[in-house]
C-alpha cells in the first residue's frame, strides 16, 4: 500500500514539475495569439486545439490540488478563489443565456488562475526569470510580428469587404471601417497586445544594453505605436496611458533617476506618444475627418475643436528624429 502511494506521489510530481507548467503556459499564450488572428480565429482546427490544451490545464491542475501544500504558502490565493466565486454567482445569474457558454467561462478562468498566477513558493527564483525570459521571447517575437505584417497591410491600403468576410467566414485582415486590423480579429486586442509588447520592450531594454536590443526595441515600440495610433483603439490608449505610468512609477521607486533615467525616459516618451497619435495631432485629425466624409462615412462636418489654440505645424522629419532621439539617447 505504502508502495502504491509513493508511486502516486511520484506520478503527481512529475506532472506538476516546473518545466510541464512552463510548456502550458507558453501553449497557452500560442492559443491566445491564434484566437485573436484573423487567419485563424474561429477555425475548426483551432477549437479542437483549445479542447487539448484546456485538458492538459486539467490534469496539471488536478496534480496541484492532489499536491496543495506548497501552494497554500502564496498570499492572495483567498483572492483568486473570490474571483472564482464572483465568476461562479455571475454565471447562476446569467443561467437564462446558456448553461455550456458559462461552464466553459468558469473552467477557462479556473485553468488560468491557478495554472498562470499560482506560484510554487518552493520553486527558485532564478526558475521563474527564465520561465518569464522564455514567454517574454515568445511574446515578443509573435506581436512584433504581426504588427509589423499589419502595418504593412495598412500601408498598401488593403481592405477587406463584408462579403469576403461572410465568403471566407474569417476575420478583418488589414484595414476596415478606416481602422487598421492587420492580422488581428480586433483592432482592440491588437492595440492592447502592442501596450504590452512596449512594457516588456522597455523591460528588455533595461536589462540588456547591447545595441542590437536598443535598434529592436526601438524598432517595435515605434511600429506598437503606429498600430495604436491606425488602430483608433480608445482601449488601447487607457491601457497604454495606466501601464507605462504604473511602469514608470515601479521604475523610479526600485531605483535612482539617475540610474535609470534613460529608461524612464523612454517610458515618458511612449506615453506622450500613446496619448498624443491616440488622441490625434490636428493635422492627422483633420485628414481623418476628410477622408471619413469622402468615403461617406460620416456628416460632410470638420470637428476642430478649441478655434482659439496656437497650432505648431512641424515637419513630420523632425519630429521623428526627435522621437528616435529620445528614446535612444
Amino acid at each position: 500500500m505504502k508502495q502504491k502511494r509513493n508511486r502516486v506521489e511520484a506520478i503527481v510530481e512529475a506532472i506538476d514539475a516546473p518545466q510541464a507548467t512552463t510548456v502550458f503556459k507558453v501553449l497557452y499564450l500560442i492559443l491566445t495569439f491564434a484566437s485573436f488572428n484573423s487567419f485563424t480565429a474561429n477555425q475548426a482546427y483551432l477549437s479542437k486545439a483549445a479542447y487539448i490544451i484546456a485538458g492538459f490545464g486539467a490534469l496539471l491542475l488536478l496534480a496541484r490540488l492532489i499536491n496543495n501544500k506548497k501552494y497554500r504558502k502564496m498570499p492572495f490565493v483567498p483572492i483568486l478563489l473570490l474571483f472564482i466565486l464572483s465568476m461562479v454567482i455571475s454565471a447562476v445569474g446569467a443561467l437564462k443565456y446558456g448553461y455550456i457558454e458559462n461552464l466553459q467561462g468558469i473552467s477557462w478562468a479556473t485553468i488560468q488562475f491557478f495554472m498562470l498566477y499560482l506560484l510554487d513558493m518552493d520553486r527558485g527564483v532564478l526558475d521563474y526569470k527564465r520561465e518569464f525570459k522564455l514567454i517574454a521571447g515568445v511574446f515578443l517575437l509573435y506581436t512584433s510580428l504581426a504588427t509589423f505584417a499589419g502595418l504593412c497591410l495598412g500601408l498598401v491600403g488593403y481592405t477587406t469587404d463584408t462579403l469576403e468576410i461572410w465568403w471566407y467566414g474569417r476575420g478583418v485582415i488589414g484595414l476596415f471601417g478606416n481602422r487598421l486590423y492587420g492580422v488581428y480579429s480586433d483592432p482592440n486586442y491588437g492595440a492592447v497586445l502592442c501596450v504590452i509588447a512596449i512594457v516588456l520592450t522597455l523591460y528588455v531594454m533595461q536589462r540588456r544594453k547591447s545595441s542590437v536590443i536598443r535598434v529592436f526595441g526601438v524598432l517595435n515600440i515605434v511600429s506598437s505605436l503606429a498600430y495604436i495610433s491606425l488602430s483608433g483603439s480608445r482601449t488601447g490608449l487607457v491601457t497604454g496611458i495606466v501601464a507605462l505610468s504604473f511602469y514608470a512609477v515601479m521604475t523610479f521607486i526600485r531605483s535612482s533617476w539617475a540610474s535609470e533615467r534613460g529608461i524612464l525616459q523612454k517610458t515618458f516618451v511612449s506615453i506622450l506618444l500613446i496619448a498624443g497619435v491616440t488622441v490625434g495631432f490636428v493635422a492627422s485629425d483633420f485628414a481623418s475627418q476628410i477622408a471619413e466624409i469622402e468615403a461617406k462615412s460620416r456628416p460632410p462636418i470638420i470637428a476642430v475643436g478649441e478655434v482659439t489654440a496656437a497650432r505648431d505645424f512641424s515637419d513630420v522629419r523632425d519630429i521623428v528624429r526627435g522621437y528616435y532621439l529620445a528614446l535612444t539617447q
